[in-house]
């Protein structure tokens, strides 16, 4: 009997794992075309970032960390699509790290993105603040914001490159 429950909780962790790492809050995710909530948060440089200083603009914004084996999957891909968005003017992309100086300390994340060489922007979130704010129950997790502010798609769970300019593209 003790084997059952262990291999059907072993069989919930694993499923979990797969599709996501939880957080232990029961938030929902944001809903579409709800207005962004605003937010100032310190680069890994130690500079201010506001979302507002990009209004007008379409704003990614990925929530992830470092030990959670789907954010570490996508990073290749989010890191091409932030070289690509580069090239023009009117898309922005963070990369927006659970910071909680514990499980996830910003040394551990600037070791993360400079071990990998990975080029885009990382804003820490150490406190959880604008994660509690955007409903975010799971990671990773990728909002587009369209040039007005407002949420116009979520991808909860890893993704790609492509999945994301899709999203991109329809709002353009």
């Amino acid at each position: 009997m003790k084997n059952r429950i262990f291999i059907s909780l072993l069989a919930i962790f694993l499923l979990v794992s797969a599709s996501g790492c939880m957080r232990n809050d029961e938030n929902e995710a944001m809903d579409s075309d709800e207005y962004a909530a605003d937010f100032i948060l310190k680069d890994l440089n130690g500079n201010s970032v506001s979302l507002s200083d990009y209004s007008g603009k379409i704003v990614v914004l990925n929530f992830w960390a470092s030990w959670c084996p789907p954010c570490r999957q996508e990073m290749p891909d989010l890191d091409e699509f932030d070289r690509e968005l580069r090239m023009g003017d009117d898309v922005v992309f963070f990369a927006i790290n659970l910071t909680d100086g514990q499980r996830e300390t910003a040394a551990d994340v600037r070791q993360f993105i400079n071990d990998n060489g990975y080029g885009f922007t990382v804003l820490l979130d150490e406190q959880g603040l604008l994660a509690d704010r955007y409903n975010i129950n799971s990671i990773p997790q990728t909002f587009v914001l369209d040039r007005n502010g407002n949420t116009s798609a979520s991808i909860i769970g890893a993704t790609t490159k492509e999945a994301i300019l899709a999203k991109v593209d329809a709002i353009k």
